[in-house]
């Protein structure tokens, strides 16, 4: 039995789709597209149509496959050298990469196509609309906000909110949290998001913020992590383990076995934590996780809504806690605020996978640390009240909200500069190691900063050790690869 707004998202389709070729179906992360989709299969099924159904990556293949066999629909698979081939299929369930490598002579006949994660806008699926505009098109996306997306697709149809269906229980609540959160001032860019390597290093200033903070907030919990690299999320697998919190990463790099083998541990129990470079931000459905840890920084209102989804599908009455190590929430919003409903047409000077500057933002209560909605002037959890920006500084790279809300970002480089000084001058370093050590937090060299040492804080004794750590670990892996 379908839900209500499950209907209701069928009904606006078809009826989009009696005026457009390709119509854009938007439903949140959890409320159900696949079952949506196979509704719509079924109903062709009856009138002799034939459909493709199309995926960006072989684990929503996979899954796809076997809700599809469940449900007793009839398919062959278009991917690689399958062994579920069959042409004669009337539902072809398809890799887009392979429909994209092998040209239109690997496109499937069909009266309509459904492609699942519609926002990851392969060429192929604007050549196939082009080509084949006499078929009709359904997208199914959480986040439909990719630049020039409205260039592809005729029309967006908005099912219901993640707003909405939490209220009605059928997402989890949950509450969010802003413990620590990166320095990106100065922080190189990569296209419009920020750069990955730049980001690693700002995030291992907060390693061991990551893992203290997850041990007294959530400390037993099952947590999913993500991180910007690969290398990190093994590094912070590693460091939970240390402090004696089960853990494993995940990433593009693994073996199917080796994935495989993680992710049984990880729903059976026998680990807490997995941490993941981007290969669980879409199709991983685990409703039994409880704790979300963002450590991947992001300027795309795609990717944070992507992310956040894997933890809001309910398991029981469950309140999901989002640790937000990233500044995500404060840049780009709640899983459940209001989210743009029309598609970017590629004009110079907008960008809908974004907040706009002008927005509200939520704020971060300093003495909770809980994340507060845009204009609430009182904290909802510690009933603290909000002060003008101005009014207080937070001290880049080591996170240690100061006491005194009249120091200056420039008395603030000072200080930890002067630390870095001290800790070189009692290890034997030279004061270039201390200024290398301080572009890794600031991104810059230190200027116009003076040498006097002072005693480092231990927010900056931890964030060394973990600098040396990674450093012992990258020696180590290479003199074992010679």
């Amino acid at each position: 039995m379908l839900r209500d707004y499950q209907q209701t998202a069928i009904s606006k389709t078809y009826a989009s789709l009696r005026e457009n070729v390709s119509t854009l179906l938007q439903m949140p992360t959890g409320s159900g597209k696949t079952h949506v989709a196979m509704d719509i299969i079924k109903h062709g099924l009856k009138h002799d149509r034939k459909i493709t159904f199309a995926v960006d990556r072989i684990t929503l293949l996979d899954q796809t496959l076997d809700k599809f066999y469940e449900a007793g629909i009839p398919f062959g698979v278009v991917q690689g050298d399958h062994p579920m081939c069959n042409y004669a299929a009337p539902v072809q369930i398809a890799s887009l990469q392979t429909l994209q490598r092998r040209g239109r002579r690997a496109w499937p006949d069909h009266h309509l196509c459904i492609i699942d994660e519609a926002h990851t806008n392969y060429s192929v699926i604007g050549e196939m609309i082009d080509t084949w505009n006499a078929r009709k098109y359904i997208g199914l996306t959480a986040t439909p906000f990719t630049r020039g997306l409205g260039l592809i697709w005729n029309d967006l149809v908005v099912a219901t909110t993640t707003k909405e269906l939490i209220e009605r229980g059928y997402l989890a609540e949950y509450e969010a949290f802003g413990p620590s959160t990166p320095d990106l001032t100065n922080i190189r860019r990569s296209g419009a998001d920020f750069s990955l390597t730049a980001l690693e290093e700002r995030m291992n200033v907060l390693t061991g913020d990551i893992v203290a903070h997850y041990k007294s907030i959530a400390d037993g919990k099952k947590g999913l992590y993500f991180t910007p690299t690969v290398a990190y999320a093994q590094f912070l697998a590693d460091e939970f383990m240390a402090q004696g919190v089960m853990a494993d990463h995940v990433s593009g790099h693994d073996s199917d076995e080796r994935r495989k083998d993680v992710l049984n541990r990880y729903r059976k129990g026998d680990i807490q934590v997995v941490t993941n470079c981007e290969v669980l931000t879409k199709g991983f459905d685990m409703p039994d996780i409880e704790v979300g840890g963002l450590c991947r920084p992001t300027r795309s209102l795609s990717l944070h809504i992507q992310m956040l989804g894997r933890f809001l599908r309910r398991h029981g009455d469950t309140v999901k806690l989002i640790l937000d190590h990233s500044g995500n929430i404060e840049r780009l919003g709640f899983p459940d605020d209001p989210l743009p409903q029309r598609l970017d047409m590629g004009e110079e000077g907008t960008n809908s996978d974004t907040r706009q500057p002008d927005e509200p933002q939520p704020w971060n209560c300093p003495k909770c640390h809980s994340l507060v909605p845009p204009r609430t002037p009182q904290c909802t959890v510690c009933g603290h009240m909000a002060r003008r920006r101005h009014e207080v500084e937070v001290q880049n790279g080591v996170l240690q909200r100061l006491s005194n809300p009249n120091v200056s970002e420039q008395q603030q480089k000072q200080e930890i500069y002067s630390q870095l000084i001290w800790y070189a001058h009692e290890h034997g370093y030279s004061e270039g190691w201390a200024a290398h050590k301080y572009k890794k937090l600031h991104g810059v060299f230190p200027r116009k900063l003076h040498k006097t040492p002072e005693v480092p804080s231990q927010q900056l004794l931890g964030w060394i050790t973990n600098q040396n750590i990674a450093y012992a670990k990258r020696k180590e892996g290479h003199r074992d690869h010679y």
